[in-house]
């Protein structure tokens, strides 16, 4: 038998799977910075350099950025003293591999916990735990049957989503930028620390290329010039566009993008005036490229002759579909009451967030997604001994999202992350912190599926009388098609026979005639 067949490339998530590592290490205080008296905030970052995969296990090379707030010795009551160290350490981590086949490969990298313990006075110790989460994908060429040359040939059409993952691409980029220091804000006097967060915008793919736009939020701290001015902080906004050249691809598939800063390079320029009030900016950031395509057919997927005996050939292919895509918002509002035997709260100079998902699960229908948002609170008081302070606290969250046909078996790739951060001082030593939380869903469906790869059609010699009618009963379980096949007629005949709408189910026990063929 002839059969018309179409060529697809689908992809198989083979492995899904995450570890923690913890990353220890000393920091020794550069010879141009103070001794350190007390540590105010520790901050930490985690990205991936290089994945390389082997046979039998994927090798992980990272970097973890370190930023670290302190008060030097003899200054414990001077607000206008805090120093900082900006330092980095490099990892590595092996991984299970999911096959030698493996077409694409995804690692990413997130630092959970930062514990950072003052040995001596020129000596830190740091404990990060980074938690890699490791996806690898393969890929095949599937050939589907969509029809056969035999016009008696009864063909039982199914309609099926296709998922393709195309592309995995890390790339890199920098983006640049030479900064005015807002009005009203001093001079700088020394950079401390500088957060970035990156908010995608508009991606699209057009003539083989991806076009990207995004947003880099920049918030910088740093002490004024002028002696006793204390601790200010800046944010930017620094917008960017990039252009990736990639070969291959359709105007119609899915693109979507991830960033990773990789490294943040700044410094303080003078201004026409020769006033330092320039903050030079270049930002490396880390730009994962993944495409994918969703097709929806419809294969043959069995098929019979009345005039005949069918013998098929099939062949169980893992089939994925993509059930869900989606980003979904939420705010998380906490008031945080600084403890009794802390110094009281002045005024705020700045709030950072990182969030953590702790444990996904599916429960009614939905993707339930619990973590938690590490807040730091760095801050100025009236208190004489600790004019600067910081103070920690970890905000729960949980978040519903409905999946319209989700289980428990399916693959769920969710991320988080920090989209703004805001806080306001409502009353002595209660801040009200406001996160606005990012979730980006993808659920992926697996089944195995029987396709059929040839088919062979005997002539049968009728060797005994068939009855005019057949009185059948269905069976629980029972379609139109399997009867159909069973007695060799067709389902329309049935029909006509039986006066039924072409949307009709069959109830077990009710009473079937089937005309002979």
């Amino acid at each position: 038998m002839e059969l018309k067949k179409e060529s697809m490339s689908l992809s198989q998530m083979r492995m899904n799977d995450s570890s923690q590592i913890l990353v220890e290490g000393d920091v020794i205080v550069p010879d141009v910075k103070p001794d350190i008296a007390n540590i105010l905030q520790a901050d930490a970052s985690a990205v991936i350099t290089n994945r390389e995969k082997s046979e039998d296990k994927i090798h992980i090379t990272g970097t973890i950025f370190l930023k670290i707030l302190y008060i030097p010795e003899g200054a414990e009551g001077n607000a206008s003293a805090v120093k900082s160290i900006n330092t980095k350490f490099d990892f590595t981590d092996d991984l299970p591999s999911g096959g030698q086949d493996d077409a694409f490969l995804r690692v990413n990298a997130l630092a959970d916990q930062v514990e950072c313990t003052l040995i001596h006075s020129r000596k830190m110790n740091f404990k990060v735990l980074v938690t890699l989460d490791c996806k690898t994908y393969a890929q095949r060429e599937v050939e589907f049957v969509t029809g056969m040359d035999d016009a008696d040939m009864e063909l039982r059409r199914t309609p099926v989503n296709l998922y393709n993952m195309k592309l995995i691409k890390p790339v890199e980029f920098v983006v640049e930028e030479n900064l005015d220091v807002p009005g009203g804000k001093p001079d700088i006097g020394e950079l401390l620390k500088m957060d970035v967060k990156v908010r995608k915008d508009e991606c699209k793919l057009m003539n083989n290329k991806a076009m990207l736009k995004g947003n880099l939020n920049l918030c910088t701290l740093y002490t004024g010039d002028m002696e006793g001015q204390g601790i200010e902080f800046m944010e930017h906004e620094l917008p960017f566009s990039e252009v990736i050249d990639l070969e291959g691809l359709d105007e119609g598939d899915i693109l979507d993008v991830s960033y990773e800063v990789k490294d943040v390079y700044y410094a303080a320029k003078e201004d026409m005036n020769g006033d330092p009030r320039i903050l030079g900016v270049e930002v490396l950031l880390v730009c994962t490229v993944c495409v994918s395509e969703t097709k929806r057919m419809e294969i043959v997927s069995d098929c019979y002759t009345p005039k005949g005996n069918t013998r098929l050939e099939m062949q169980k292919v893992q089939m994925e579909e993509l059930l869900c895509d989606d980003t979904t918002q939420t705010t998380l509002k906490q008031l945080i009451a600084i403890p009794a035997d802390r110094p009281s709260v002045d005024g705020v100079y700045n709030v950072i967030a990182h969030p953590c998902i702790l444990d996904k699960y599916v429960e009614g229908g939905s993707l339930i997604v619990e973590g938690t948002a590490a807040v730091n609170i760095l801050y100025v008081s009236s208190s004489g001994s600790a004019p600067v302070c910081s103070y920690r606290e970890d905000i729960p969250f949980r978040q519903a999202i409905p999946i319209e046909g989700i289980t428990a078996d399916m693959a769920c790739d969710v991320t988080v992350s920090m989209e703004h951060t805001s806080f306001s001082l409502s009353m002595a030593s209660e801040v009200e912190v406001r996160c606005i939380l990012e979730f980006n869903t993808k659920v992926i469906r697996s089944y195995p599926m029987d396709i059929i790869t040839a088919c062979e059609v005997e002539a049968c010699e009728e060797t005994r009388q068939m009855p005019s009618l057949i009185i059948y009963f269905a069976q629980p379980n029972d379609c139109m098609w399997d009867i159909a096949k069973r007695y060799k007629t067709t389902i329309d005949k049935i029909k006509t026979a039986n006066k039924l709408e072409d949307d009709f189910q069959l109830c077990a026990g009710q009473k079937i005639m089937i005309p002979s063929r």
